[in-house]
């Protein structure tokens, strides 16, 4: 196996995070119709194939799967706690200083950090009650990713493990993913949303089992290759973005009115999105612009975790330095400075805590 084999795997993460970071601090106007389905996505896609990749290496094969399982979880838990009570270390000492620390503010923290949500109630609800409100409102992804994976690990070793042939292992699981979608459906009349993203396992799911297909079928070293598959598939991405809008995953919105036919057009954009990011990123594999975003794409958990809090200490700084950001030439030249320099600061971070087999795991 080549050593820059998964190159473009990171180059991809490293684009998006970025995109993620730009929506996030600046809005990134019409871009906000386009990114936010694939983005979420993409992870979720790249997270199945490098578990196909992982299971598919030598050995593997007769690993247990409650153990894979295990090691998964630990490994994402690990940074979830740790920038989990970061966060809310600072966020205390703050109110305790101020003196507007309350009983309430601090039970829903706690009750936010073990729900992993970032909202107890779906974003058209008449109730709210707002969750990870001290700059970790997008760590709930690390427990969806959780949640997810054992379920299509599950499955994966099923599938892998099962003397069926593989016409009827295909059949069952194409089937399934009709059933789970239609779960999906009956579960966004919901009066609340479900903890640890049980509400999104299928849909997550059926993204993960296309990172699984792709990884299995070397489908991007096939489809690289035909440039017309590459511009239908860009063409299918952007004509159902623009009858899709208002996505928002971690809030169960899938689209519109959330109906079934929003849901099924969430999972093409997100599937097309993948693939558009995934060829773009192994265009740019082993030419020396793919460098920043490969590095980037090495760290996208430090970054998830606390590109937030990072987004509001320059926000206030930008603010002393009186910027006149109603310019929109200023405005752009301000975010993108601040923007590479971020990244820069992020990709030394990530190299000084990677030396270290503990600090390591924050990554």
């Amino acid at each position: 196996m080549k050593d820059n084999y998964y190159d473009y795997i990171d180059i991809a993460k490293g684009i998006v995070i970025i995109l993620v970071v730009m929506m996030h601090s600046c809005g990134f106007g019409i871009f906000k119709s386009y990114l936010p389905s694939a983005s979420m996505a993409l992870f979720f896609v790249i997270a199945g194939f490098l578990q196909a990749a992982s299971n598919d290496r030598k050995g593997r094969e007769k690993a247990n799967t409650f153990s894979l399982i295990k090691k998964r979880s630990i490994r994402l838990l690990q940074p979830y706690c740790f920038y989990s009570i970061v966060f809310f270390m600072i966020y205390m000492g703050k109110d305790i200083l101020s003196h507007t620390l309350s009983k309430k503010k601090v039970a829903v923290e706690v009750f936010g950090i073990i729900y992993a949500r970032d909202s107890l109630y779906p974003l058209n609800s008449e109730k709210e009650l707002r969750l990870l409100t001290i700059m970790n409102n997008t760590m709930w992804f690390l427990i969806a990713m959780i949640t997810v994976s054992a379920f299509v690990m599950l499955l994966d070793s099923w599938y892998r493990k099962s003397k069926w042939s593989a016409s009827r292992k295909n059949g069952l699981l194409l089937a399934g993913g009709g059933v789970g979608v239609l779960l999906t459906w009956a579960m966004t009349y919901l009066s609340i949303l479900l903890p640890w993203s049980m509400d999104l396992v299928f849909v997550c799911g059926i993204f993960m089992g296309a990172g699984i297909v792709i990884y299995r079928t070397n489908f991007m070293e096939k489809l690289i290759k035909r440039i017309e598959l590459i511009i239908i598939n860009l063409i299918i991405y952007i004509v159902c973005c623009s009858f899709n809008h208002n996505t928002n995953l971690s809030m169960r919105q899938f689209g519109g009115n959330n109906n079934l036919l929003h849901i099924i057009l969430y999972l093409v954009v997100g599937i097309t999105g993948s693939i558009v990011w995934l060829s773009f990123a192994y265009y740019l594999q082993g030419k020396k612009v793919s460098l920043i975003f490969r590095k980037t794409g090495r760290i996208t958990v430090l970054i998830l975790c606390t590109h937030i809090m990072v987004i509001y200490v320059t926000d206030a700084v930008i603010n002393r330095l009186h910027f006149n950001m109603s310019n929109m030439v200023i405005y752009w030249i301000v975010q993108l400075i601040r923007l590479a320099l971020v990244i820069g600061i992020y990709i030394g971070a990530g190299e000084i805590l990677k030396r270290n087999k503990m600090t390591s795991k924050l990554l």
